[in-house]
């Protein structure tokens, strides 16, 4: 699913899209919000997730976000788990409710993600496609060089790369991306 729409571009650059951008646009939008999920890991869609992650001191954290509703948590053999949401994005799983060994891995089936992608998303899921759509695939990054006093200059593709992210980009999506782990340093 593309974050953005034709129409979205459009609006950004102020024209319509010309007949090659129009033919390509559908595709690069694909492409460009296939970038934005992998560097996020969120996939911006309301829908019903299932995850098997394993129990961290009692607790499992969420990756897609906003969470509306947790719906079940078993263990891995499909036995029904005792747990308590937050409310937020963990689940405190009751990792001694069975006699035996403590459940170690929980699947979680929840209810998440935006009804529709955030604005800022849309923004740079369009300048990225705006960027690709303005240059030719085949063209090489680098804009001029010269080599008396060797200088070379890249552009905006070299620099990125035709899906890459500026930094600016880079930015607007690191408050959207899924924590892997945090380290704690005692003092």
């Amino acid at each position: 699913m593309a974050f953005a729409t034709p129409a979205d571009l459009e609006a950004r650059l102020g024209r319509s899209l010309t007949a090659d951008e129009a033919a390509r646009a559908a595709a690069v939008l694909d492409d460009v919000s296939a970038a934005i999920q992998s560097y996020t890991g969120q996939k911006f869609a309301r829908g019903t997730y299932r995850v098997r992650s394993r129990v961290r001191r009692g607790v499992v954290r969420l990756s897609q976000r906003p969470v509306h509703d947790v719906t079940a948590v078993t263990d891995r053999f499909g036995n029904p788990v005792s747990y308590n949401w937050d409310g937020l994005d963990r689940v405190h799983i009751n990792t001694t409710c069975r006699p035996g060994a403590p459940i170690q891995v929980v699947d979680i089936t929840y209810d998440a993600g935006p009804d529709h992608p955030p604005a800022d998303i849309v923004g740079v899921a369009c300048n990225v496609a705006l960027r690709a759509l303005g240059a030719d695939p085949l063209d090489s990054g680098v804009v001029s060089e010269s080599i008396d006093g060797y200088s070379y200059r890249l552009g905006v593709i070299g620099s990125a790369g035709s899906y890459g992210l500026l930094p600016d980009e880079a930015r607007v999506l690191d408050k959207y991306r899924r924590p892997y782990g945090t380290i704690r340093v005692g003092v």
